[in-house]
């Protein structure tokens, strides 16, 4: 239910709510389970919990599969939408899932940047001082979908 767009949004919240309930208890089961954390993270977001709450369980999903190439782009895409949130270890976290994604998954990289950060402001502040060329190809292939 929680993803059926025909059911209403009101309706879809105890989906998402069972979500984070059922995932916070499968964690407390198996805690390296990478993308339990980050659907865990995702239903935080989804339900406007906390920042630090949705940044401290996206950030458990990167250190427990910091290179799980299927969840890159996905941590990217939520991490983008709280990175004025975060604290250094976790721009630093960010930055470096964004790079790991560019270079695994470019292609999937590019629609979630150009919806979550159109105008590559926070990607420029992750990029521009630790690597210009990388922001540069970023910079290109989002131009090239204007």
């Amino acid at each position: 239910r929680a993803l059926d767009p025909n059911t209403p949004a009101l309706e879809r919240r105890g989906a998402y709510e069972a979500s984070a309930a059922s995932a916070a208890e499968a964690l407390e089961r198996a805690p390296a389970r990478t993308e339990t954390w980050l659907r865990l993270a995702t239903a935080r977001a989804i339900l406007r919990e906390e920042p630090d709450d949705v940044i401290a369980a996206w950030k458990m999903s990167v250190f427990t599969g910091r290179t799980h190439s299927a969840l890159l782009v996905q941590r990217t895409g939520l991490g983008l939408l709280y990175a004025g949130e975060m604290d250094a270890e976790a721009r630093a976290m960010l930055r470096d899932q964004l790079l790991l994604a560019w270079r695994i998954r470019s292609g999937a990289l590019v629609p979630v940047v150009a919806r979550r950060d159109p105008e590559l402001v926070t990607v420029r502040a992750l990029l521009a001082d630790n690597d210009p060329t990388t922001l540069a190809e970023i910079e290109e292939r989002l131009e090239g979908l204007r």
